[in-house]
């Protein structure tokens, strides 16, 4: 039985694809956002909108960046979904401090130190029976 390719196992060469595929699962949406209206021509943005639409969902369309985002995201299978590298690293965007949503990372470090003391409780509660 012949292995059927996944859409995942293509390499399409797209610089603002390629930056949201890796940014869109460390930064929230609308950083990603600013950074992307910023750094990133409406030209480059629709190419990037019809690259999608050619090589991800035959019969979609993106109107929105929302629309990319929910694509890249977990709305989508990944395996049908493309890899997007970068040719020129040079053309992506750096991502600095004032792109960092503090308030989120904040957020996360109560969380993660809530599960730390969580798990100490209950590693100390196995440990007394």
């Amino acid at each position: 039985m012949a292995h059927q390719p996944k859409r995942s196992d293509t390499i399409v060469v797209q610089e603002f694809l390629a930056f949201v595929q890796q940014k869109l699962d460390v930064m929230d949406q609308v950083s990603l956002e600013q950074i992307l209206v910023t750094s990133f021509t409406e030209e480059q943005i629709q190419e990037a909108k019809k690259v999608l639409a050619d090589s991800a969902a035959e019969g979609r369309t993106w109107q929105k960046m929302q629309d990319i985002f929910k694509v890249e995201n977990l709305e989508t299978d990944p395996d049908d979904v493309p890899t997007f590298v970068v040719r020129d690293l040079h053309k992506l965007p750096a991502v600095t401090f004032d792109h960092v949503d503090v308030t989120r990372v904040l957020k996360d470090l109560v969380l993660l130190r809530a599960d730390i003391t969580n798990l100490r409780t209950k590693l100390e509660n196995s440990e007394q029976i």
